[in-house]
């Protein structure tokens, strides 16, 4: 995630309730909770986490905890099915590649590479930790989901 993303991430949810302490003590910053659940789950486990932020488990494990909250709250604001002006927009996209009518298609294709690219290294590590890209030239062959406006 680039700082600009963080930053702006941390904009969209640094007010929500579930950051305000309802106890004697302070929560930490907004900052620090964000940045423990994006190690967390950019590939590393809660114990890993802990680790290389020197933080309890149990910590981590609130931290991610509040963030999703945060992030559940907005998600109306920012995940939504597309209007019929955009819809229409995407199936004419979609209709140049050979998918009429689609509005969208997930392919978990997964190309694994043998080393970490150079440049932007980080966002080559896929899900399953290890450095990969998708190929949507091969989507054709193998099972995808489309969705159909």
């Amino acid at each position: 995630m680039s700082r600009d993303a963080f930053w702006h991430v941390h904009g969209l949810i640094q007010h929500d309730p579930i950051f305000q302490s309802s106890g004697p003590r302070p929560q930490q910053p907004v900052k620090y909770q964000l940045a423990a659940y994006l190690i967390r789950f950019g590939s590393n486990t809660s114990i890993r986490t802990a680790a290389i932020l020197s933080l309890a488990e149990g910590t981590v494990y609130l931290y991610t905890k509040c963030v999703c909250s945060a992030l559940r709250n907005i998600k109306t604001e920012h995940l939504f099915w597309p209007g019929p002006v955009h819809k229409e927009f995407l199936k004419n996209e979609m209709a140049e590649f050979g998918f009429p009518g689609a509005i969208g298609i997930v392919d978990g294709t997964l190309i694994q590479l043998v080393d970490k690219p150079l440049k932007d290294g980080w966002a080559y590590f896929c899900h399953k930790k290890f450095y990969a890209v998708s190929d949507p030239n091969l989507s054709h062959e193998l099972p995808t989901k489309t969705f159909w406006g």
